[in-house]
C-alpha cells in the first residue's frame, strides 16, 4: 500500500497548483488559457512515463480508447478552471473531491469490479466531508456564484471520475502507465482547439501572469502526471481518490494560513464556517484511515 503516498503528495501538490492558479487569474488569464498551458505541461511532465511498459506491444487498433479518456479528461480539467478562477477555492477543492463517490460508483458500472463496504463508507465519509467543507460561504459570493462554481466543480468531478475508471480498465493493456502518458498526450493535442476561445493571445499576458500561471501549471502538471501513473500502473482507483481528496482539507488549511500571501481573501469567514471545516476534517481523515486499514 506504499503507492497511496503517491495520491496524498499529489493532493498537496494541488493545493499549492490551485492558490498559484487562483492568483493568475487576477491578471485575466481567464480559464481556457489556463487549460490550455496546463495540459500541455502536464503531458510535457507525464513523458518520460512512455517508457514504462515496453515490453507490451501498443493496441493502435484501439485507439478510440486514447480518444476517450483524453477527452474526458479535456472536459474536465475546462470545468475545474472555471470553478477555480470565477469561484472559491474552499467551496470548488471540496467539491471536486465528491470525484470519489462517481469512481466508486463507475467502478461497478463500467468495469464490473466488487468495491468493499468499507472503501463505499469512505467514499460517503467523503463527501460528507466536502459538503462541511464547501458550506457557509455566502459572505464571499452570491447564491447564483455558489451554485455556478457548485456545478462547474460537479462536472469536473463527474469527468474526471469516469476518466480515472477507465484508465484503470484499459491502461493495462496499453502497458499500465505509458496509458497515463499516451491520454495525457492526446488532451493536449485536443488543447489547441480551445485556441479559438481564448480572451487574448498568451502573448498578451503580463509578466506578473505568465508568473503565476507557468508556475501553477508546473505544480499541477506534475500532480497529474504522477496521478495517471499512479492509477494504471496500481489500479484501486477508488482508494487512490480517497487518498487525493486529502486535498480539500490542505486546500482549507493554504487558504486559511497562507492564502494572504497569493492575494487570497477567502479565510475572512467566521467561526462558525471553521467549526464546519473542522468536523469535516475528521470525517476525511476518518475515510482515509478506512482506505489505509
Amino acid at each position: 500500500m506504499r503507492f497511496l503516498l503517491i495520491p496524498f503528495v499529489a493532493g498537496i501538490v494541488y493545493s499549492v497548483a490551485s492558490l498559484l492558479i487562483k492568483r493568475a487569474a487576477e491578471h485575466g488569464v481567464g480559464p481556457w488559457r489556463t487549460a490550455f498551458v496546463c495540459n500541455l505541461s502536464v503531458a510535457i511532465l507525464a513523458a518520460p512515463f512512455l517508457l514504462q511498459g515496453g515490453d507490451i506491444p501498443l493496441p493502435w487498433g484501439e485507439w478510440p480508447q486514447l480518444v476517450i479518456v483524453g477527452t474526458t479528461f479535456l472536459v474536465g480539467q475546462i470545468f475545474t478552471f472555471y470553478a477555480i478562477e470565477r469561484g472559491a477555492l474552499s467551496i470548488a477543492t471540496p467539491i471536486l473531491g465528491t470525484k470519489v463517490i462517481f469512481v466508486a460508483l463507475f467502478t461497478v458500472l463500467l468495469i464490473g469490479a466488487a468495491v468493499p463496504g468499507k472503501l463505499w463508507l469512505a467514499a460517503f465519509l467523503t463527501a460528507g466531508a466536502l459538503f462541511l467543507f464547501g458550506g457557509g460561504n455566502a459572505t464571499q459570493a452570491s447564491r447564483t456564484q455558489f451554485r455556478l462554481t457548485a456545478l462547474w466543480a460537479g462536472l469536473a468531478a463527474f469527468n474526471f471520475a469516469v476518466t480515472d475508471v477507465l484508465v484503470q480498465k484499459w491502461g493495462p493493456h496499453w502497458g499500465g502507465a505509458r496509458f497515463g502518458s499516451l491520454i495525457l498526450l492526446v488532451c493536449a493535442l485536443l488543447s489547441f482547439g480551445m485556441i479559438p476561445f481564448f480572451s487574448a493571445p498568451l502573448c498578451s499576458l503580463d509578466a506578473a501572469g505568465r508568473k503565476w500561471l507557468l508556475w501553477g501549471a508546473f505544480f499541477l502538471g506534475a500532480q497529474g502526471a504522477v496521478l495517471y501513473y499512479a492509477i494504471p500502473r496500481y489500479g484501486h482507483a477508488t482508494e487512490i481518490n480517497v487518498i487525493y481528496n486529502f486535498r480539500a482539507l490542505t486546500t482549507v488549511l493554504l487558504v486559511w494560513f497562507l492564502g494572504h500571501w497569493f492575494g487570497n481573501r477567502e479565510r475572512e469567514v467566521g467561526r462558525a464556517v471553521m467549526g464546519r471545516r473542522l468536523i469535516g476534517a475528521v470525517l476525511l481523515l476518518t475515510a482515509i484511515g478506512l482506505v489505509l486499514a
